[in-house]
């Protein structure tokens, strides 16, 4: 995928697919932007996920996998049971260097 050899929205689709079964919340894509460099995003909405920050955090993640990078994110209420959560291409704090190494 970072090689854009694989299409990555199967992938993504996988992602959500599975996420709606296991109960995490209805996650829809919004946009992005993957040409690996500092403009990189993306923007999915979550209505009714199970918990904000562990949802943001499963997206950045996954797409840090995907895209080779780190990732920033950030989350804004759209309704009570809905959310819009950006990642971003960005460089995670010193402290945390290291930590949850990928395997």
């Amino acid at each position: 995928m970072r090689k854009r050899e694989i299409d990555r929205r199967p992938v993504n689709d996988g992602f959500r697919s599975m996420a709606g079964m296991s109960g995490y919340g209805r996650y829809e894509v919004v946009g992005y932007r993957h040409e690996q460099d500092v403009d990189g995003y993306i923007i999915e909405t979550i209505s009714k996920p199970y918990s904000v920050p562990l949802a943001c955090g499963d997206i950045a993640d996954a797409f840090e996998v995907i895209y080779g990078c780190e990732l920033g994110v950030r989350y804004e209420i759209k309704s009570p049971d809905l959310y819009e959560v950006t990642c971003y291409v960005s460089n995670h704090p010193r402290e945390f260097k290291g930590r949850l190494r990928f395997e």
